[in-house]
């Protein structure tokens, strides 16, 4: 094969599976997003060649190599329904599903962080876990290869933490002191 089509094709599987940025290991992200941390201004920035479309208020970017699935903040820790200290249209989470076949050798994660766990009810699925990033890998065995079908990226177990929201409740919210009981005023009888 000559020298020429053989960088052509290094070329072409280097960009095929580089869809994590520089340093392209999946602890920093999908080119550098992360749960509560990412704006939604700079996801579709970052993504801006993407088709997008919303549906049940997630949003939904698709390029040729894969489908970005993404929840973004829609309240405030001071408003009913907030979750975390966080700006409105945060990344609160995200799935990236593969539309291209993606060889788990080929993805570039810390292993020995996760815990490898088949599915007990679809044998040919496999989970890697990291609770301590919030990171899930889903991968399927196709003849006799594992291939990445989709990776989970929630909010790391430091930053559920630090991002909670901590409301401090107003007196009417705070449950009532108990008060001791009055004693009775008895009578002796005479």
């Amino acid at each position: 094969m000559p020298t020429k089509t053989l960088k052509i094709l290094l070329i072409v599987f280097i960009s095929t599976f580089n869809c994590f940025g520089q340093d392209d290991f999946i602890e920093n992200g999908l080119k550098g997003i992360k749960p509560l941390k990412t704006a939604k201004v700079t996801v579709e920035r970052i993504l801006e060649n993407a088709k997008k479309t919303t549906k049940f208020g997630r949003y939904n970017y698709e390029t040729d190599k894969f489908l970005f699935n993404v929840e973004y903040s829609d309240s405030l820790c001071s408003d009913e329904g907030g979750r975390f200290d966080v700006t409105l249209n945060t990344v609160l989470k995200y799935r990236v599903v593969f539309l291209k076949d993606l060889n788990l050798k080929d993805l570039r994660f810390q292993r020995d962080k996760y815990i490898r766990q088949l599915d007990r009810e679809y044998n040919q699925r496999i989970y890697y876990f990291n609770r301590e990033t919030g990171i899930t890998i889903i991968t399927a065995i196709n003849d006799g290869i594992e291939y990445v079908g989709q990776i989970l990226f929630d909010p790391s177990q430091e930053d559920k933490k630090k991002y909670a929201c901590n409301i401090v409740k107003s007196p009417e919210d705070k449950p009532q002191e108990s008060k001791p009981a009055k004693k009775a005023d008895c009578i002796k009888p005479k």
